[in-house]
């Protein structure tokens, strides 16, 4: 396991103050469905699953739960095997039929759902697929029906449902691929603050993503409710049925079209009450606190850099006489020719490595390991992992990147202080991979909001996905959207400890001004 980032911590304060909607949080009640494995999943069934649908219905009750308020008490929840289908027929309308006038109902599902028989349908864990008439759920009888029969007034449905297992390969969703749009309207009409949010239109798949771990929609669907997505606000504050429904028709084909690599489209659908705009929730900020969670920080998977770029004609072993040219464009050929020519000088540096960590840590040869590659190299041991790994430039084709990262595996303290002369070439930069995806403009407005608290310098490149702050004593606190990393680079100082020493204290120069802390013990 990765300790190089055990002896960092955060206690996170709040950037935004969740102000509830005009209703008792006593009276805000949730069933949240969510089925990722089904009863027949093996062969000769073979059901597939819905990837994250587990992932995507746990964080979805810690989003209400922080956003709305609702404790436990209000909460159903069935994971998998808890939604079966004796208890989504029977406790559901029991459920629903006990709800008062001044009560809401928030619905979420995440699991396969589809139209036959003339009306849209769900499954449960142990729906057979060689039967889907008699183990699939109606959605009118045990949801919007009990729903026009109740007191209650309110409710907010997510449904993010899919098909696949019936014809696609691909991992989507396919939600209402083969749903009808007309029981969800004539539902709508029969309440006055309803509104019923979809993960696509009729006839398309909802994709999810092995980068956020989630469904890309139900992902987007939680950031806008805890605020972060600055589209989904109406007037800087409300998030309203009509402003949710906007953001997640705009977010979701877009990260679709510029984060992965998927041909179809996803376009979410949503019904609303006619006549009339609610709101759901206030995000009101607090402009006196910075908010480091909300940056998603991987804080354990956090290592030291060092890297080197320069012009390829200054390569060894490049010769324009042999035909070697500099190149305009980026092409995985330069790469493999990059890798080709540093092979020899990766292997001598990292032999170099090898041979000072057995002597300064007193290692026996069986309790470090060095492999060695075509432009790349690792050592490995109980104490650090150091990676070597070369590449042509992304940021300029006509120059190489020379990477070296450095892992530590303890905390500093039980390491010895002549550690550092282990490396020939000195990491310079702290790294913190992000979970997930970020908002550019979030982190552009807070790192804008920062510099001026603390003299600093801010510039951004929205092109790039480059945002840095710059201390006054000239550390560099940068985020890259494109790489999704969180870099720490001080103005001197380089090594592994001395860099760890340095980010602590700079870090607490930083965090006097925000409600958090960040330790290197």
């Amino acid at each position: 396991m990765n300790r190089g980032a055990d002896y960092v911590s955060t206690t996170i304060g709040h950037y935004r103050e969740t102000v509830r909607l005009a209703m008792n949080i006593e009276n805000i009640f949730a069933v949240i469905i969510g089925i990722e494995d089904y009863s027949y999943s093996k062969a000769p069934h073979d059901m597939k699953g819905v990837d994250f649908a587990r992932n995507d219905a746990i964080a979805f009750q810690d989003c209400i739960k922080e956003v709305f308020g609702i404790t436990d008490d209000n909460i159903q929840i069935w994971l998998d095997s808890d939604a079966n289908r004796t208890r989504i027929e029977n406790d559901l309308p029991y459920f629903i039929q006990g709800l008062r006038a001044d009560d809401t109902l928030i619905f979420y599902y995440a699991g396969h759902g589809f139209h036959k028989e003339g009306e849209n349908r769900i499954t449960a864990w142990d729906t057979h697929p060689n039967n889907l008439s008699n183990t699939t759920i109606s959605l009118s009888e045990i949801l919007f029906e009990p729903l026009k029969k109740s007191n209650c007034k309110k409710a907010l449905v997510f449904i993010d449902a899919c098909s696949t297992f019936l014809n696609d390969i691909l991992p989507s969703r396919d939600v209402i691929s083969n749903m009808t749009t007309s029981e969800f309207e004539q539902f709508i009409q029969s309440k006055d603050h309803t509104a019923l949010y979809l993960a696509s239109s009729p006839g398309q798949p909802s994709f999810p993503s092995t980068t956020l771990q989630h469904g890309i929609w139900t992902y987007h669907l939680i950031e806008a409710l805890k605020g972060n997505a600055k589209m989904a606000l109406t007037r800087d504050e409300w998030i309203t049925d009509v402003s949710l429904k906007d953001y997640l028709s705009f977010a979701i084909p877009e990260y679709i079209r510029e984060k992965t690599t998927i041909s179809k489209q996803q376009q979410p659908y949503a019904i609303i009450s006619a006549g009339h705009t609610f709101e759901i929730v206030r995000i009101k900020r607090n402009e006196e606190s910075f908010n480091w969670e909300k940056f998603n920080l991987d804080i354990k998977e956090a290592y030291l850099r060092n890297e080197d770029s320069a012009p390829i004609k200054y390569l060894p072993g490049f010769q324009k006489k042999k035909g070697h040219f500099i190149p305009d464009n980026h092409s995985s050929k330069v790469s493999e020719f990059i890798q080709r020519l540093l092979t020899e000088d990766i292997k001598s540096e990292s032999k170099i490595v090898y041979d000072r960590a057995k002597s300064i840590l007193g290692l026996k040869r069986k309790e470090i390991s060095r492999d060695t590659y075509e432009g790349s190299a690792n050592v490995d041991c109980d104490l650090f992992r150091m990676e070597w790994d070369s590449e042509q430039n992304p940021l300029d084709p006509s120059e190489y990147l020379l990477s070296r990262i450095v892992k530590l595996r303890v905390p500093p303290s039980q390491l010895p202080n002549d550690f550092d002369d282990i490396f020939p070439v000195k990491p310079d930069e702290f790294v913190i991979p992000i979970r997930g995806e970020m908002e550019f403009d979030y982190i552009a407005d807070q790192f804008e909001d920062l510099s001026e608290q603390i003299d600093g310098t801010f510039e951004e490149d929205e092109d790039s996905g480059l945002i840095s702050l710059t201390s006054n004593e000239g550390t560099q606190f940068v985020v890259n959207l494109e790489l999704n990393e969180f870099i720490i680079i001080p103005n001197n100082g380089s090594g592994c400890l001395q860099l760890l020493n340095t980010v602590s204290s700079e870090m607490g120069k930083l965090l006097e001004f925000t409600s958090n802390s960040f330790l290197i013990e």
